[in-house]
């Protein structure tokens, strides 16, 4: 049932037809291979370099969630790459990291670098 009352078959008797969408540009098409590996592999940079920077401070989820002022779900999505973060959710992670005093520097390898102050690194987990 089509919401208002009418079944499928009640739109041909109104005229409205199948519309061909062959010449129509679409602006959220899918990225072209090549693309994709790329997008993936940021998705996954991302996530490592929350769960690595997580593990050091002995953060949760929830407590990365609290400090960067986004849901525990969110950073559990985005740990899994199942989404790509907004750019300003990426930019409060990053300061929540920051402000912990954990940095990160890209490598040409494309994987990254972290410095973690010594006090972290000597202090006890929780």
């Amino acid at each position: 049932m089509i919401p208002g009352g009418r079944s499928r078959r009640g739109f041909s008797q109104l005229g409205i037809t199948a519309v061909s969408l062959e010449n129509v540009s679409m602006k959220n098409r899918p990225a072209p291979p090549s693309a994709r590996g790329h997008v993936k592999s940021d998705l996954l940079l991302f996530a490592a370099r929350m769960r690595a920077a997580r593990a050091v401070l002995g953060w949760s989820q929830t407590e990365l969630g609290r400090r960067a002022k986004v849901t525990q779900r969110a950073i559990y999505r985005l740990e899994k790459a199942a989404v790509r973060a907004r750019h300003q959710t990426e930019i409060r992670i990053n300061k929540a990291f920051e402000d912990a005093g954990v940095g990160f520097q890209e490598l040409p390898n494309g994987g990254f670098e972290m410095s973690v102050p010594s006090q972290l690194v000597t202090m006890p987990l929780r």
